[in-house]
């Protein structure tokens, strides 16, 4: 009866539903037909239902039923329905506030006559899209000085109201995210939809996790404590460190900007945001949002700042006495910061160039492979931290592996976003002419030293003044290339080839950098094996890129890409003051030292202090017996003689051999153990 009641329901659903679909009156009178003689059915289910409950079942078969229905009650009630209302006031508390985004206020702006102007080029066009300030030292102290001052205000706030900033940060992402993505592929030049898979989906999973996590991550963690402390209580608190500071590259300016403040801001702090040159005005932009979000919001909207200029500006905002500094850039300039901040104590976290590998073995799934290739090598242009640079292939695949990539970049589009109908597969490379001259010297290196050019290789020109290479394809590269070291961050497939997972693994490991790595494989023990042996601090089977989408996973590199984790639970604490907290448990419970510990010590006490260790850490019963009872020993001959300087010097000597027999012993036993 019960199923013949949901069959029912199911065709009255679809009864109104076609319906209300149709158009005409006769056909919406159909639909008001249907639907009267669905809920006639569902009538009808009911009083079958009824029957079949009071008539068919006996109280015992009704009890299962009754049991199951009472257990679902209370858990809605209980957990259900808090849930469904935290949720829906979280969700709807500021809808209102959603700030428009700023309408072109920093295109053709000349900064103030005191600052040097920085110009702002769209690398697809070759347009100026504005003008940004070179800040000076003092500036970028200003600044930070605003920053610090916002800070003391904001540490004072809740969680619930820094939940409510970053919901309301969600909201404007999700509301205008064609327009976050312009501003993206203007400033960088990239396609559309590496603006927005790269740029928006990160950042709100990252949001997401720190709404539903970042509370309970940041709440003090009770430690274990040692027998000898079992009256007090171990904790660690996170603590706001104070003002941040993040020293951000151009390839990603939305996300890199919003990664640091996302973390920082949650964790209490104020953060400063140094902007890349390349990346000036789109920061700018995107500062501008963050900071009217805050001021409707209610808080100060100094408390997220952005720094724009040269090396001049990133000097100074090291040298501007912030409390820590994240770093994501090349290894070149990530060793000078490191060096500089180093000078005045200052804690860094350092996320470097990646040259990582993607391995492609035997018995794997060529086809997803490939696809995964296409996207790690290509996306973005090839300017990402964790793209693939390095293509492994066992010799079993090698030659149709190249094959279906020489068919599939040869089909890659490549030009300006708002060409095409937008269907552009890559974009410009960022940095124009320094990037393309980089790539086309690592090319020509590789082909003098007996790489084959398959595909590409060359600058693409079909516009006056954009910055584009075409996507291109490597053989036969080799360990010791200088392709093969050094980061290309660019459209380049390089293809190598390897008979077993011992060479495959030298091949890999003989790199300075080690940030993230991809193996395709379907043995788990062949899995194992490289999941051991890689050197990389990133690590993805059968996948590329997940690793970076769960932003509850930390994120992070070893040897020349850097130290430190971004992301996930080791990312937001990295945010944080770390405090060691220990207290008595119980107001009554509070031992004090044994006299033999107390200066000044007596004759007695290094004694006390060996037999103390063997009771507490002792393995063995008969040793924690024999220190137990020395010990006792030692206690009531100082309860009835406090100053053993002054009694009987006969007794003394008789305690003493007494301790001296028993150490003695115990040492044979443990000897003889």
């Amino acid at each position: 009866m019960a199923l013949a009641a949901v069959e029912l329901l199911g065709a009255g659903m679809a009864a109104v539903g076609a319906g209300l679909v149709m158009s005409g009156d006769f056909v919406r009178n159909e639909g008001v037909i249907l639907a009267q003689k669905a809920a006639d059915g569902i009538v009808h289910a009911g009083h079958d239902f009824v029957r079949w409950w009071m008539d068919d079942l006996t109280p015992i078969q009704r009890g299962p039923f009754i049991m199951a229905f009472t257990i679902i009650v209370v858990f809605t009630a209980s957990f259900g329905i808090p849930m469904l209302v935290k949720w829906h006031m979280g969700g709807t508390l500021l809808i209102d506030r959603v700030p428009p985004p700023p309408k072109g206020i920093f295109v053709g702006d000349v900064p103030p006559a005191k600052f040097r102007k920085l110009e702002c080029v769209n690398p697809a066009t070759g347009v100026i899209l504005g003008y940004v300030p070179a800040m000076t030292k003092e500036e970028v102290a200003r600044r930070v000085a605003r920053a610090r001052e916002a800070q003391k205000i904001w540490v004072k706030t809740s969680f619930k109201e820094r939940k409510q900033v970053l919901m309301q940060i969600s909201r404007y992402v999700l509301q205008y995210q064609d327009e976050i993505g312009r501003i993206c592929a203007e400033d960088t030049g990239k396609s559309e939809l590496d603006a927005k898979f790269g740029e928006i989906g990160n950042t709100l999973e990252k949001i997401r996790w720190t709404l539903t996590e970042g509370e309970k991550v940041l709440q003090p963690e009770v430690r274990s404590s040692s027998p000898l402390l079992f009256y007090r209580h171990g904790e660690v608190q996170y603590h706001p460190l104070g003002v941040i500071g993040a020293i951000q590259p151009w390839n990603y300016p939305f996300h890199n900007f919003m990664n640091t403040v996302i973390s920082g801001i949650f964790a209490g702090n104020a953060v400063v945001v140094k902007a890349s040159e390349h990346a000036g005005w789109s920061s700018m932009y995107f500062c501008h949002v963050i900071q009217e979000i805050l001021r409707q919001c209610g808080h100060p909207m100094e408390l997220v700042e952005v720094i724009t200029g040269d090396e001049e500006a990133g000097e100074g905002l090291v040298e501007s006495k912030i409390d820590k500094l994240f770093f994501t850039g090349s290894t070149k300039i990530g060793k000078k910061v490191a060096e500089h901040a180093a000078k005045y104590l200052l804690p860094v976290e350092l996320e470097l160039g990646g040259k990582d590998p993607l391995v492609v073995c035997d018995e794997c799934d060529i086809s997803t492979a490939l696809h995964m290739i296409m996207r790690g090598v290509f996306q973005n242009s090839g300017q990402n931290c964790l793209g693939i640079e390095r293509i492994l292939v066992q010799e079993e695949n090698y030659e149709y592996v190249v094959s279906e990539l020489k068919e599939q970049i040869s089909q890659l589009r490549v030009g300006d976003y708002r060409n095409l109908a937008g269907l552009v597969d890559m974009g410009a490379m960022t940095m124009g002419q320094t990037a393309l001259f980089k790539i086309q010297e690592l090319v020509n290196d590789a082909v003098q030293n007996g790489a084959d050019l398959v595909v590409g290789g060359s600058q693409l020109k079909f516009t006056p003044n954009g910055c584009f290479y075409k996507p291109t394809l490597l053989t036969n590269v080799k360990p010791d290339m200088r392709i093969a070291q050094e980061e290309v961050f660019g459209p380049v497939a390089c293809v190598y080839k390897f008979s077993n997972d011992d060479e495959c693994l030298r091949i890999i490991n003989n790199c300075k950098l080690g940030l993230g790595a991809t193996v395709f494989v379907n043995d788990r023990r062949r899995a194992k094996k490289y999941i051991d042996g890689i050197e990389a601090g990133v690590i993805s089977v059968n996948e590329f890129g997940t690793h970076y989408m769960n932003q509850a996973l930390p994120f992070g590199g070893t040897k020349d890409s850097g130290y430190g984790r971004f992301g996930g639970v080791e990312g937001l604490r990295a945010c944080c003051l770390m405090k060691t907290v220990t207290m008595d448990k119980s107001r009554f419970l509070k031992p004090s030292l044994p006299r033999h510990v107390v200066y000044p010590i007596l004759e007695n006490s290094k004694s006390y202090v060996k037999e103390l260790f063997y009771l507490i850490y002792s393995r063995t019963f008969f040793l924690k017996w024999e220190a137990l009872r020395n010990i006792m020993i030692m206690h009531v001959y100082q309860a009835f003689e406090p100053t053993p300087r002054a009694i009987d010097k006969y007794l003394v000597e008789c305690l003493e051999q007494e301790l001296v027999l028993a150490e003695a012993e115990r040492d044979d036993a443990v000897s003889q153990t």
